[in-house]
């Protein structure tokens, strides 16, 4: 904060009395009214810094720096002009009036300041003043900033040497490196930013409240006076930004969030409705229908426009494919061990909580499954060739079927043949079915996926 005194002559005392005064008056009220005055106000109205211009331009291995016009204020309140009508100092140091006075802009040589090997500078821009002796009654002031590198490890951020660029030369005086390391714009100190708009109203052009910036308790509120006002986040040409981040331990929203490209968000989300046409990448998500960290879910990876794999990691989806999450580079999962490898072909079911994630083989159960073949032999006749009588006695018989038989001839047939006649029995048999296929597995009708897995 800076704080002088102030004072000023009276000349006059209306409508009578009219004081004697000279110069000396004048420039009295000049360095303890004015001056004082105009440094406290840049002083305490605004944090010290670069206003405009003061740019700095130069490429890899140029043996010059350029600074173009423009105005700062330092930490004394004291206007820095730097002026295309009038000069700026280069000199060893001009509050010695040890001056070199060159144009605007000012091309400043860096072979003056060559040294072994590489060193680094701060670019620096400060008051000072030069006294034209011949010009006004006893000279005029004129304002030449003092423009100089100084070493970075010699440096003292005061606030009156002001950083424009930090700059690298080596041995030969070229430059190796431009950065804008250092460099200080000037800001405003303020509790609140209140923000007025040109509006219509009632047949009357008039400013109107826009919106309000303010310092709250442990926090910061952006507000607007009415519901059919809106807060807009663009490029000033009203395009996308490169990026929207938040980052917060909660984000709680009112209302619904409604998105055409991706919200990343490193904390947790809580609402009651998300409606995205994007992508949402969060460390954690509160509220119905949220997806949590354990669930495996279908993907259908190879249909044209689905999400990639790698945009399902980023979005805290692992492959059940047996390996960790950090081997598949998903960074920072809140599941660590070894994933279930679903790969080859398992399916999944429902279990009680305790008895999740076990793992089991193919198998088949009988299910009770039996096959019985009763064959019910009534009382019948079989004619058969006298020489193959035996034969076909003994091939029953083979078959492990004995009922008892009856045979008599029957003379009328040509040629003769036997006759045999069995009783009534019961006889099991036994049977196997066999299957002939292919395939390699048993399946219901069914479609190929993926299956994902959160894991953060």
């Amino acid at each position: 904060m800076q704080s002088e005194p102030i004072k000023r002559n009276r000349y006059s005392e209306p409508p009578l009395n009219e004081g004697d005064f000279s110069a000396r008056n004048f420039d009295e009220d000049f360095n303890e009214f004015h001056l004082p005055l105009n440094r406290m106000q840049l002083a305490n109205f605004q944090d010290w810094g670069i206003a405009q211009g003061l740019e700095v331009s130069s490429s890899i291995g140029d043996t010059t720096l350029t600074i173009a016009p423009g105005v700062a204020s330092d930490i004394q309140g004291q206007l820095i002009a730097l002026s295309t009508e009038e000069k700026g100092d280069i000199g060893s140091n001009p509050p010695s009036e040890e001056h070199q006075e060159v144009d605007v802009p000012v091309v400043l040589d860096l072979s003056r300041f060559a040294q072994t090997g590489e060193t680094t500078y701060f670019l620096t821009i400060q008051f000072s003043q030069i006294l034209r002796f011949d010009e006004g009654p006893l000279g005029r002031y004129e304002d030449a900033p003092w423009i100089r590198l100084q070493p970075v490890d010699d440096f003292v951020a005061d606030g009156n040497s002001l950083v424009l660029a930090r700059v690298t030369i080596n041995s030969n005086g070229e430059l190796t490196a431009l950065q804008s390391q250092g460099r200080r714009l000037v800001s405003k100190t303020v509790q609140a930013l209140s923000l007025r708009r040109p509006q219509l109203v009632d047949d009357r052009v008039q400013q109107v409240s826009a919106g309000k910036l303010a310092s709250i308790n442990n926090g910061l509120e952006i507000s607007v006076p009415s519901t059919e006002d809106r807060i807009l986040l663009s490029q000033e040409d009203g395009d996308n930004l490169a990026q929207l981040a938040v980052n917060a331990d909660n984000s709680n929203f009112r209302g619904n969030i409604n998105t055409t490209q991706n919200l990343q968000v490193e904390g947790a989300i809580a609402a009651k409705e998300l409606n995205t046409r994007g992508r949402i990448t969060a460390g954690q998500f509160q509220g119905v229908g949220i997806v949590p960290v354990g669930t495996i879910v279908a993907h259908y990876l190879d249909l044209d426009g689905a999400d990639s794999l790698e945009i399902i990691r980023k979005a805290g989806f692992a492959l059940c494919d047996g390996t960790t999450a950090s081997q598949q580079g998903i960074e920072n999962p809140v599941i660590t061990s070894i994933l279930p490898n679903l790969l080859d072909g398992r399916f999944l079911r429902g279990s009680a909580p305790g008895s999740t994630g076990v793992l089991q083989n193919e198998g088949t159960a009988t299910n009770g499954l039996q096959v019985n073949t009763d064959v019910n032999e009534k009382p019948h006749s079989h004619h058969t060739p006298v020489a193959d009588f035996a034969n076909q006695y003994n091939s029953d018989s083979s078959r492990g079927w004995n009922p008892p038989v009856h045979v008599h001839w029957d003379r009328e047939r040509s040629p003769r043949s036997g006759v045999y006649t069995t009783d009534s029995q019961s006889t099991n048999l036994s049977v196997r079915v066999s299957l002939s296929s292919s395939d390699n597995e048993t399946r219901p009708t069914n479609m190929s996926v993926v299956w994902l897995i959160r894991v953060k």
